[in-house]
């Protein structure tokens, strides 16, 4: 029987994408033959594993998905959207569903019974409520109340008689259904619990928060009895694996992480989503996962957690085997011995007994006989002693021949054939110290498998630390070539915004002297305009001027004459008085006597007067 490793990483399996919106839950289907999401967009798909089968897209949610469930049986799905309603759809290519409007806020949970008579709801509104979904029309059945705040997260417990829930209130909380009260309230997480599951046999409730912790309570004490720093941000997604030996996460900081329970450590981080991981899930059987988050991909991986299991469990059973048949051997082998030895003792004391019976007993008459069978008798014992001896030889190897041919058809890891070393102490002691150095070589063995393990890992640790070094100088590279392009490129836009404002300046310097030119040649045009019309409205005053001056002239003339015609014939000549003399003649009137020309001008001098 061959052993193989049990360290066997998880590896992904299949991968499909429907949506560019973010996945907020996913779930498979109890024949493991399809697997259920849904997201932000108000869709449910659901995923066909055969090739040849499309997926199915049920339609109906006027919001965004929370959380998605499908009953044991496989034919009816759950979903619970922010339209603040639930519907059940059938999950065939129909896509049938019935409408539950339930609650007045968000629904954020949505969860199956076992025997899948009810269905579990959580909202905004602090409400959980229970539903009876056999009959044709759902009927409301009960709800409870408890949290301060919004409720992420309701789940039933295997055997259906507890209720577990998470808030933002800080808290999960455990209610009796059958007496509807509260029996647990376990508060030492330190911010918002996004999620909670009940373990495989219902005696354990584990949840994840946004303090990036993970918690396991026990629900028989009432107590905290693990916790796990998980993640480097809120944990989002919890689930058991069907052993209950194991649990895994998904957060916010795009990594899924498997934990051993029993050891208390991390088993396995997994790296493949690109941005936070909102959901993650077991298989019914544990032996596949399947998570979704914002890089709106559905994957499905490969745990190898149950082969694992069974590895342990088959080296384990070797082990035990290899230990309970050498001890077998090894009591075959001395009880061969000691019934060879017995044999020997009693042939040689039959022997002996025989001889002296046959001697006293008076049988042979003389010494001569008496001394033939006393050597026969000798001789008798010698080869009932060598044959004895002989027969312990063979049976002796026989054994080891045995032994020597298990082992070489088996994976034994204690050398049998070897001479015992603890043969001279009691039997129990030695079959102790035997069982010892058996476990002894296993660990060994174990320890040097491990340390292959380790050196495979830290092989891989140091090629991605070479990777991450070779990464980060790539980075920086293009870091500072970043920052060399954008010194460049400021310095261009810098140049650049120069360059415009000169040419600003210079279209501003153009403008104004265009606008010199402009002015100045209107200023021009204008005056030269203006001159025009002065000198036109001038030369027509003086040609006005000059036709009233010339008409007036006229008149004048005409009066001139016709009055000196008068005055020459009503005036006689006189004769100037004597006494009178020269110098007191009185001037006559210049106006009458002055020259017409300088009349004129006078008149006109009084008209422009008058004008301005």
């Amino acid at each position: 029987m061959r052993i193989q490793s049990f360290f066997t990483d998880p590896i992904i399996h299949r991968s499909f994408k429907g949506t560019n919106d973010p996945i907020t839950s996913c779930i498979f289907s109890p024949d493991m033959k399809q697997c259920i999401t849904g997201s932000t967009d108000g869709n449910v798909f659901v995923w066909n594993f055969k090739p040849q089968m499309r997926p199915f897209k049920f339609i109906g949610h006027k919001s965004g998905i929370n959380e998605v469930a499908i009953n044991i049986k496989g034919d009816l799905i759950a979903s619970a959207s922010n339209d603040e309603s639930v519907r059940l759809w059938s999950n065939s290519v129909n896509g049938k569903n019935q409408l539950l409007k339930c609650h007045a806020s968000p629904v954020r949970s949505v969860d199956f019974s076992t025997n899948n008579k009810f269905l579990l709801t959580g909202s905004n509104d602090k409400i959980i409520k229970i539903f009876n979904i056999t009959s044709p029309k759902i009927k409301f059945i009960s709800s409870y109340v408890g949290h301060n705040n919004w409720i992420r997260c309701a789940r039933f417990s295997p055997d259906d008689r507890l209720i577990g829930s998470s808030g933002d209130d800080n808290t999960i909380k455990i209610f009796d259904i059958e007496k509807k009260n509260m029996i647990h309230c376990f508060n030492d997480h330190l911010s918002h619990v996004n999620t909670c599951r009940f373990s495989p046999d219902g005696t354990l409730i584990a949840s994840g928060s946004d303090d990036k912790t993970i918690k396991i309570f026990d629900i028989r004490s009432g107590r905290l009895i693990q916790h796990y720093d998980a993640h480097a941000d809120k944990v989002n997604s919890i689930s058991y694996h069907a052993s209950g030996n194991y649990l895994i996460s998904s957060s916010d900081d795009s990594t899924i992480k498997i934990w051993d329970l029993k050891m208390g450590q991390i088993l396995y981080t997994v790296h493949g989503h690109q941005g936070k991981i909102k959901s993650v899930n077991f298989s019914k059987e544990g032996d596949y996962f399947c998570s979704g988050g914002e890089d709106s991909i559905l994957m499905v991986w490969k745990s190898n957690i149950k082969n694992m299991d069974e590895e342990f469990n088959t080296l384990s059973k070797a082990t035990n085997q290899t230990v309970t048949m050498s001890n077998k051997r090894k009591i075959n082998l001395e009880e061969t011995k000691e019934n060879y030895d017995n044999n020997f003792i009693n042939e040689v004391q039959m022997g002996i007994e025989g001889g002296e019976n046959i001697i006293n007993g008076g049988k042979i008459p003389n010494k001569y006989f008496a001394n033939k069978y006393k050597v026969t008798i000798e001789k008798g014992i010698k080869n009932a002693f060598m044959k004895t001896n002989n027969n312990i030889n063979t049976q002796t190897q026989n054994l080891q021949n045995t032994n020597s041919s298990y082992q070489n058809n088996s994976s034994a890891m204690i050398n049998n054939s070897q001479i015992n070393p603890f043969a001279h102490l009691p039997t129990e002691l030695a079959s102790s110290f035997d069982k010892m150095i058996t476990q002894l070589e296993i660990i060994t063995k174990t320890m040097k498998i491990m340390s292959q393990r380790i050196q495979t890992v830290e092989g891989q640790v140091e090629e991605l630390y070479n990777m991450r070094r070779l990464t980060s100088t790539m980075n920086n590279m293009m870091e500072n070539n970043q920052n060399i392009f954008n010194q460049n490129l400021s310095n261009e836009n810098s140049q650049n915004n120069q360059i415009q404002n000169q040419e600003i300046i210079n279209q501003e310097i153009i403008n104004e002297g265009n606008q010199e030119i402009i002015n100045e040649g209107n200023q021009e045009i204008i005056n030269e305009g203006n001159q025009e019309i002065i000198e036109d409205g001038n030369n027509d005053i003086i040609e006005d001027g000059e036709e009233q001056y010339e008409d007036e002239k006229n008149n004048f003339e005409d009066n001139k004459n016709e009055n000196y015609e008068e005055n020459e014939k009503e005036n006689e000549p006189y004769e100037i008085p004597r006494d009178v003399n020269d110098d007191e003649i009185l001037e006559p009137n210049e106006n009458i006597h002055q020259n017409p020309d300088e009349v004129f001008e006078d008149k006109e001098n009084e008209n422009e007067n008058q004008e301005s």
